[in-house]
């Protein structure tokens, strides 16, 4: 690989038209059935723009591989090679909070989940908007609730509508927000006593140290530039080696997935 940069900040004008080998601490990313809504809660103004394959491998559609085009100098890459460039889209992450309470496929009840939501070309044009819009008044996203609905199965998987709230305490947030099933502030708590465990956290969020040494107790972005790091060619390979090109139908701005319900929480459910 080269010194080529495979991203970009900010969103992608353009579709871009041309599970990867993440440990198991990457965040998990938005998806909503039909007919749901979600409370979000915005981390970050700032979206993360690259290119990516999302493949169905054994059976799962959960296999998101960065696009090596922008890194490599000759030729086409071997995830567009063998997947086929047509595979490859842009996406913006950014950040939120899922306020919402909800049950996921093994009657689990989640709440206040820190996600990556993934925003595709539909959605990244209307966040930008939202955002511009914002900025003409001097304000940002970050710490706006939004209800957020998906109102068919041809929408967009991070939802098709985003309406404005309320903004909401930030700093109390932090207390309820959970990540992988544990609260964050315990995240912290850990990290601070343990450098193995500071690394981790690292790896995963956009943290930093106070003139007292510990973690500022706020909450952050995904560290989106190692997460979605490309892994290099050999790696993609081996990770493709169970390709099959007549189960990969798919429509990459609405997602996959089935069995979650949510409800969406009122200002009584939201002690922020």
């Amino acid at each position: 690989m080269t010194g080529k940069s495979w991203y970009s900040t900010g969103f992608s004008k353009d579709s871009g038209n041309g599970k990867s080998d993440m440990f198991s601490w990457d965040p998990d990313r938005v998806w909503m059935p039909a007919k749901d809504s979600r409370d979000f809660v915005f981390v970050d103004d700032a979206p993360f723009t690259f290119d990516e394959h999302n493949l169905k491998l054994n059976g799962n559609w959960k296999n998101w591989i960065t696009c090596l085009a922008p890194v490599t100098e000759d030729g086409e890459p071997n995830c567009c090679q063998i997947a086929g460039k047509d595979s490859r889209y842009r996406v913006s992450m950014m950040t939120i909070v899922d306020t919402s309470k909800w049950t996921d496929k093994k009657g689990v009840v989640r709440q206040y989940e820190i996600k990556v939501l993934p925003a595709k070309f539909k959605t990244s044009q209307k966040l930008d908007r939202k955002m511009t819009d914002l900025a003409k008044d001097g304000k940002s996203i970050i710490g706006r609730l939004y209800k957020v609905t998906r109102e068919t199965d041809k929408s967009p998987a991070v939802g098709d509508d985003y309406e404005f709230t309320r903004e909401v305490d930030m700093t109390k947030l932090f207390d309820l927000v959970t990540y992988k099933g544990k609260k964050l502030a315990d995240l912290y708590t850990a990290a601070d006593e343990s450098a193995e465990a500071f690394a981790k956290l690292a790896r995963v969020f956009a943290i930093s140290k106070g003139a007292d040494g510990k973690i500022v107790r706020k909450i952050v972005p995904f560290r989106y530039d190692a997460i979605y790091a490309p892994k290099t060619a050999k790696e993609v390979k081996e990770l493709l080696g169970g390709f099959d090109a007549s189960e990969n139908t798919h429509d990459f701005d609405k997602g996959n997935g089935k069995g979650s319900t949510s409800t969406a929480a009122v200002d009584d459910d939201i002690p922020f």
